[in-house]
């Protein structure tokens, strides 16, 4: 889960309940979750003013954003495919501590590791920009 120990992060009281809602879970066969915290990176990281301008509403419905909007950089939003995991990095020191969390949780697997900066300026992250799109029969 996405996490962070910054009491001032607006995101800490978001993490903490989750945390909780989380420990209190069980499984279908009464079974508690083993949780793993993966830290946001901190200082939060924020969209500049010439990456607001870049995004432009188009056909797709794109939400125009605001420059300083914070942008939901999390370590959580990673694709794993068979043998490998491609894990978000953000330039920052948490994409090292990252690395190694999802290298223990995924031992038989390569981790590749790809700054998606750009990503992150449209509101997603590598999960979001990789999901099934279901197929709608006419």
């Amino acid at each position: 889960m996405a996490w962070t120990n910054d009491e001032n992060d607006p995101q800490y009281e978001y993490c903490q309940l989750t945390y909780q809602a989380l420990l209190d879970a069980t499984d279908a066969r009464g079974k508690h979750f083993q949780i793993y915290k993966s830290l946001l990176p901190n200082p939060p990281l924020y969209m500049d003013e010439e990456e607001a301008k870049g995004i432009v509403k188009d056909k797709f419905d794109a939400k125009p954003r605001n420059n300083s909007d914070r942008l939901s950089a999390s370590y959580v939003n990673f694709y794993q495919g068979k043998n490998f995991v491609i894990l978000p990095s953000f330039g920052v020191k948490e994409d090292e501590e990252a690395y190694r969390l999802f290298s223990s949780l995924f031992p038989k697997k390569k981790i590749h590791q790809i700054n998606t900066r750009e990503i992150l300026l449209g509101g997603g992250n590598i999960h979001c920009i990789t999901m099934q799109i279901p197929e709608v029969k006419k």
